[in-house]
């Protein structure tokens, strides 16, 4: 496998994603600056910027990652390589219909958990 090309399509990937997540998290930054401005000045420091560009990193590696688990060496007929993201659909096929394996579960309760911890931030509003 090319090493070259899985780390540029990986990095892009979470580049992309550092990106929509930082944009996200300076909206919302803004929206309680804006909506709750005595109530945000408790909670916007440096210590709590840092945590956050942190979990953004951390959701973007952990969203991209199946960019990386199925990124393929492919051959052309020109004779030169390409990489490319081959998901398998018997596998996939297969996974849809047995019981899912523990990281499954946890990945879905990690999800689960942002959903909730995203819910009680607007239920604060």
């Amino acid at each position: 496998m090319d090493v070259r090309g899985l780390i540029v399509t990986t990095c892009a990937g979470v580049s992309v994603g550092v990106s929509v997540f930082t944009l996200v998290t300076i909206s919302m930054e803004r929206y309680f600056a804006i909506c709750r401005p005595l109530t945000s000045l408790r909670w916007q420091t440096r210590r709590h910027a840092c945590r956050t560009i942190c979990v953004a990193w951390l959701v973007a590696v952990v969203v991209m990652s199946p960019t990386a688990v199925y990124q393929r060496l492919l051959r052309m007929p020109s004779g030169g390589h390409k990489c490319a993201e081959i998901w398998d659909d018997l596998y996939l096929e297969k996974v849809s219909f047995q019981q899912p394996t523990r990281s499954e579960i946890y990945i879905a309760q990690y999800y689960a958990y942002i959903s909730i911890a995203l819910e009680a931030i607007i239920s604060r509003e």
